[in-house]
């Protein structure tokens, strides 16, 4: 693994501004730069973390796998952010209770798991960058856990569907039918189901890996908001 320059870490995590030139030092000295490549397993459900990712570039699924082998996924880790999941291991001596898997390939800045937990007692910006996270990832959760749980499996695909229009602004949705089964907690024929219906319906045209809406006002009245 090689080194990575102190400069990067804080462009992408400024919390890490506060600390003095000999902690900086060490930092940079204790941090290793790791790429994984999309689809590789990073920690399995029941494993022990070894090290605090934070991750430069690219993106990392957690998810659930339920005993029938059906994935719900419970967030996504992107550039500027570390996955709260790992943090609360290291910190309880736990084990990971969900898996982690490399979604776009990633490039990851890794923190030993002793380090972490001194820089922890030792730097009040850290802990409010983790206590921000803490939040945003809670509400994430609370809304993966109110789709999967109070929402029709239609409706669900309907405001999965909408809500990327709407992070995206685009029509056209990059996306597989496994992937949306797995931010369902469903079977990817359930998916593929509704999305063909909605295709003779004229809602949405599909192709290999994306979906585009056509029809915006008809899906919106899908999601019952």
């Amino acid at each position: 693994m090689a080194e990575i320059g102190y400069d990067r870490l804080k462009e992408n995590f400024p919390f890490l501004d506060g600390l003095d030139g000999q902690d900086q030092l060490r930092l940079e000295q204790m941090m290793q730069l790791q790429n994984y490549p999309a689809g590789r397993v990073l920690i399995g459900e029941g494993s022990v973390c070894q090290a605090l990712s934070f991750v430069l570039s690219g993106t990392i699924r957690v998810f659930k796998l339920s005993p029938e082998g059906r994935e719900v996924t419970l967030y996504r880790v992107e550039q500027g952010d570390t996955c709260l999941l790992s943090v609360s291991c290291l910190v309880s001596d736990r084990a990971f209770p969900a898996a982690a898997e490399v979604e776009a390939d990633a490039e990851l800045a890794m923190l030993p798991a002793d380090r972490f937990r001194l820089l922890l007692h030792s730097h009040a910006p850290l802990q409010q960058y983790l206590l921000q996270n803490l939040l945003a990832r809670f509400g994430q959760v609370m809304e993966v856990l109110d789709t999967v749980a109070f929402t029709g499996r239609r409706q669900a695909l309907a405001s999965i569907l909408m809500r990327r229009h709407q992070q995206g602004r685009s029509r056209n949705i990059t996306i597989t039918h496994q992937a949306l089964a797995a931010e369902l907690g469903t079977a990817r024929e359930v998916v593929s189901r509704f999305l063909k219906q909605w295709e003779r319906q004229q809602l949405v045209s599909l192709s290999r890996g994306r979906i585009r809406l056509l029809d915006l006002d008809r899906l919106e009245r899908l999601t019952g908001m």
